[in-house]
């Protein structure tokens, strides 16, 4: 006996897209995340987390444009800032980096990921007294 996965339901796809992101399947994430945003086109986390997933697919201006979507409609998400922050980044816009960290950091202060990159952009920066002060 197998079990029947309903296609519209929210609760599943977000179970399953987060999965498929864990084990780093991107595209079948993608594609979980992209059909919750058919039925809620409005849901900030779920644009947090395709932005995310297009950010793990190097994929570095959609993932932006996802995070300042989500921001849009949820200003404090911590996955969006994060994402803007770490697509800004990679996309050598390093003050937008760390404006959108800092940010984070404002939020939620002992976020591992926004400390490290934020010290990385303070370092591309040549700030290095700010570099290895967060």
């Amino acid at each position: 006996m197998s079990l029947k996965f309903e296609e519209n339901n929210t609760f599943a796809l977000v179970t399953r897209g987060l999965t498929y992101y864990k084990l780093k399947r991107y595209e079948e994430a993608l594609g979980d995340f992209s059909k919750l945003l058919d039925l809620n086109p409005d849901d900030a986390m779920t644009l947090g987390y395709r932005g995310q997933t297009y950010l793990g697919l190097k994929q570095y201006e959609v993932s932006l444009n996802d995070s300042i979507n989500s921001l849009q409609i949820d200003p404090k998400n911590i996955i969006a800032l994060l994402v803007q922050g770490e697509s800004c980044f990679r996309l050598v816009r390093y003050d937008e980096s760390l404006k959108s960290l800092t940010e984070l950091l404002n939020i939620e202060q002992k976020n591992v990921d926004a400390l490290k990159t934020r010290g990385k952009a303070y370092y591309m920066l040549e700030n290095y007294k700010y570099s290895s002060k967060t």
